[in-house]
């Protein structure tokens, strides 16, 4: 049902500075997201090179387009573990660091927002809720960061305890895990990606603004 008429029309009668102007923005944020992901997998035995790192990204953005599931995402984890030879359990944390960063930045650019502007009924409902994701999850996060070592030590006791194998690879995952959060004791750094990611969603609002 699509009048191919119409939309010739529309790409003709389109200001192509702007189009060049957003698109380049969204090859910027590419880099700065991919920059703020690799911060995230911290130090690994084979350093991923950003090129490489940056390459996964844009593979992982396709298959979520493609592929129902968020099957990108799971890409994400399986090519950068190889890549960086490291485990997958640590790809999967940065991962789930990543979403953090980003439920915190659609938090804090909602609240702006509605400095300015009243909310629809709606997105007063989503703010509710991303409030509470963001404190449970601020909660988790930060008591698995600080406190990673004495969780460690709690997995091993329960591991001599329980004995069996799918608890020993359960609890090993979990360890790796632990480690893989230690970029978040440094303030500085989660304040730099905290910076990064905000930009990452401001600069695609402003993607949507110009198109």
């Amino acid at each position: 049902g699509v009048s191919w008429a119409q939309v010739g029309g529309t790409l003709a009668a389109a200001d192509y500075e702007l189009v060049v102007l957003a698109a380049s923005i969204v090859v910027g944020v590419a880099a700065l997201r991919t920059w703020c992901w690799m911060r995230l997998y911290g130090p690994t035995p084979s350093p991923v090179p950003f090129s490489r790192a940056w390459g996964i990204l844009l593979a992982g953005q396709l298959l979520n387009f493609a592929v129902p599931a968020r099957s990108g995402d799971m890409a994400r984890v399986y090519l950068v573990s190889k890549a960086g030879s490291f485990p997958m359990a640590a790809a999967a944390t940065s991962l789930f660091i990543e979403k953090f960063f980003d439920l915190t930045s659609c938090l804090l650019i909602v609240l702006l927002i509605s400095v300015w502007v009243e909310l629809p009924a709606a997105l007063v409902r989503v703010r509710v809720g991303l409030v509470l994701a963001c404190l449970t999850l601020t909660f988790l996060v930060f008591v698995g960061a600080w406190r990673a070592e004495a969780v460690g030590r709690w997995l091993e006791r329960r591991e001599r305890l329980h004995g069996p194998a799918w608890w020993s690879r359960l609890a090993g995952v979990l360890e790796v895990g632990l480690q893989s959060l230690a970029v978040l004791r440094r303030w500085q750094w989660v304040l730099a990606l905290q910076i990064g990611y905000l930009t990452v969603w401001g600069s695609l609002g402003f993607t949507t603004y110009l198109v």
